[in-house]
C-alpha cells in the first residue's frame, strides 16, 4: 500500500500519527471516525496505485448525452461543462466534479493533452472540451505551467487555430513538423522546415523495432524500422488525457481515431508509462481518413 493517498489528501502515514495523538477521552466517536478514515485513505491508495494500464475502472464506459451541447453547430461551454462534470463523476462514484478529477491528478503533476485535427475543419477535437478538460486540471491542482496541450504535428495543429483557444499560461506544440512520407528526422522536420519553435522532437532511445518498411524505403536503413516516442511524452509528462475524435477510416471503417499518441513513425501505442483518462467530446462528425 503506498504511504501517500492522491491527490495531496490524509496519507497513511499521517493518519497513524493522528491516531497515536488523539485523547483518550474521544472513544468510541474518534475511533468511529478514524476508522472511515482509514477505509477512505486505504481505498485511494489502492486508486494511486492502480492509475497506471489499464487504469483504476478497467472496462468501464460512461456516456453522457446531452442534446443543449451544440445546437446549429454552436457549442455551449455551459451544457459541455456540466456534461463533463456528470460523466467524471458518474465513473469515479465522486460526490462532485472536483472531487472527480482529484482521483486522477494531483499537484506536481505535468499533463499532456493530446487534441486531433485529423478531419479539419468537421472532425477536429473539440477546443471546448480541451477548455473544460485544462479547467478540470486546474481544479485538482494542476498548475497551468504544467499543462501542455499538442498534436502530434504542429503544423496542423496551428493550421485547426487550436493553438489560439489555448489559454495563457498553458503551453502547447507539437512532435513534428508535418505529416511527410518519410519521417526519418529524429527531429521531426524531415527537410520541410528550418522552424524547430515549439516542436519536441523525439526520443532516439525510446522506440520499437518493426519488421516492415514504407513503401520505397531502403530496408538496410535502420531508421526505416523504428518507430520513436516523441520526448514530450517520454520525458516532459507523465499523464495523458486524449481527446479523440470518431471518424470514417478507409480500411477500417468507423474509428475512434488517436493512434499516434507520440510516435513518430508506425501507430505503435506505447503506453505503459503513463495514465490515461480518455473522454469523448460533443459535436463529433465523420470525415475521410488522414492521408
Amino acid at each position: 500500500m503506498s504511504d501517500s493517498s492522491p491527490c495531496g489528501r490524509l496519507g497513511r502515514r499521517e493518519f497513524l500519527a493522528g491516531v497515536s495523538t488523539l485523547p483518550a477521552i474521544t472513544g468510541g466517536i474518534a475511533a468511529m471516525h478514524m476508522t472511515t478514515q482509514a477505509a477512505r485513505g486505504a481505498a485511494e491508495s489502492r486508486l494511486a496505485d492502480s492509475l497506471g494500464n489499464p487504469g483504476p475502472y478497467p472496462g468501464r464506459v460512461v456516456e453522457v448525452r446531452n442534446p443543449a451541447m451544440i445546437k446549429n453547430d454552436v457549442k455551449n461551454r455551459e451544457a459541455i461543462r456540466a456534461s463533463v462534470a456528470r460523466g467524471m463523476t458518474a465513473l469515479t462514484g465522486s460526490d462532485n466534479a472536483v472531487g472527480a478529477w482529484r482521483r486522477f491528478f494531483e499537484p506536481g503533476d505535468v499533463v499532456g493533452v493530446k487534441m486531433n485535427p485529423v478531419g479539419n475543419p468537421l472532425a477536429n477535437s473539440s477546443n471546448e472540451l480541451m477548455l473544460e478538460v485544462i479547467d478540470g486540471l486546474k481544479a485538482a491542482g494542476v498548475k497551468p505551467k504544467d499543462i501542455v496541450v499538442f498534436e502530434r504535428y504542429r503544423d496542423e495543429f496551428i493550421g485547426a487555430k487550436m493553438h489560439e483557444a489555448v489559454p495563457d499560461g498553458v503551453d502547447w506544440g507539437g512532435l513534428g513538423s508535418r505529416y511527410n512520407t518519410q519521417q526519418l528526422d529524429i527531429k521531426g522536420a524531415d527537410g520541410l522546415t528550418k522552424n524547430y519553435d515549439r516542436m519536441s522532437g523525439y526520443d532516439p532511445d525510446e522506440f520499437v523495432v518493426m519488421e516492415m518498411v514504407g513503401h520505397d524505403q531502403d530496408p538496410k536503413d535502420e531508421r526505416t524500422r523504428r518507430s520513436h516516442l516523441g520526448l514530450l511524452v517520454t520525458r516532459r509528462v507523465n499523464k495523458i488525457v486524449l481527446l479523440p475524435v470518431l471518424k470514417d477510416h478507409a480500411s477500417a471503417g468507423a474509428q475512434e481515431h488517436e493512434p499516434r499518441i507520440g510516435e513518430q513513425r508506425l501507430p505503435v501505442a506505447q503506453q505503459a508509462r503513463h495514465e490515461y483518462v480518455h473522454p469523448v467530446h460533443p459535436g463529433d462528425r465523420v470525415a475521410p481518413d488522414h492521408p
